[in-house]
């Protein structure tokens, strides 16, 4: 990933995240939400500074990078909904209900892995910076007073 020339510090950044949540979690025991509630707090944070900085060169980088955290992010909450479930009894309403909310949350977190190996690939950002560059010769060519029509024909000439 290339970063901004402003943000040459931000691999570092990234490298203390993944110790935290690979390493540092472990140190707190298996037991418990409060291991799971740390990485939502580290991943609620890394996300937001993402959002800030948008540190990456490319806009796709940015936004892909978003979206996988994104993902992180309700998997986490998804664990931590059930170390929670799991440790109180539920009757079979709440049991359901709790499985219906799971499947949207694996279903959500499915089209998202979708949405990130669309933009991953890279035709995409190719072809969306092609199109910006084409909707700007565009609005070069046709002169603001010209009508649709008109802005047609001199797009094509």
């Amino acid at each position: 990933m290339h970063y901004k020339d402003d943000y040459y510090y931000f691999e570092f950044v990234d490298l203390l995240r993944r110790i935290i949540l690979t390493g540092g979690l472990v140190l707190l025991g298996r037991e418990g939400v409060t291991q799971v509630f740390l990485a939502i707090l580290v991943c609620i944070l890394w996300v937001s500074l993402l959002l800030q900085l948008n540190p990456y060169k490319d806009p796709f980088d940015n936004m892909l990078n978003i979206i996988l955290s994104i993902h992180l992010l309700l998997t986490l909450i998804s664990g931590l909904a059930l170390r929670v479930f799991k440790s109180e009894e539920q009757d079979a309403y709440r049991s359901a209900g709790f499985g219906v909310l799971l499947i949207v949350t694996t279903a959500i977190c499915i089209a998202i892995s979708f949405v990130a190996l669309i933009l991953s690939l890279p035709c995409i950002p190719k072809r969306a910076l092609a199109c910006k560059k084409d909707s700007k010769k565009m609005a070069e060519v046709v002169p603001q007073s010209a009508t649709a029509s008109e802005a047609q024909v001199k797009a094509w000439d």
